[in-house]
């Protein structure tokens, strides 16, 4: 699991399919002790909220958007078995002014 990947997960209610970013970094994610950090992934338009980055054309899931305020550890029983792309380093990018700007970093 890296930092940038996108994955389907399993919610434990109703184990629905849920598309999330992994943000945690890689040295973090190695730890199979860990929960990797992850923020949901919706196609709900909120264009206004500094705190939701667009996913362009060349990423997975293009037009869905990372809810980075959503940021939270997730259980990696909950993953599917793969993931389903990588974000462009660009989309990256703006998740990282995103996340040091909610914490005020």
């Amino acid at each position: 699991m890296r930092r940038g990947e996108i994955w389907y997960t399993r919610t434990p209610v109703g184990q629905q399919l849920r598309p999330v970013a992994v943000l945690s970094n890689d040295s973090y994610n190695r730890s199979t002790r860990r929960a990797p950090l992850v923020a949901l992934i919706t196609d709900v338009d909120d264009k206004a909220d500094p705190y939701v980055i667009g996913l362009s054309d060349l990423d997975p899931l293009p037009g869905h958007r990372v809810l980075v305020a959503s940021l939270a550890p997730l259980r990696r029983q909950w993953f599917t078995e793969a993931p389903v792309g990588m974000l462009t380093g660009a989309t990256l990018t703006s998740i990282d002014t995103a996340v040091r700007d909610l914490f005020d970093l």
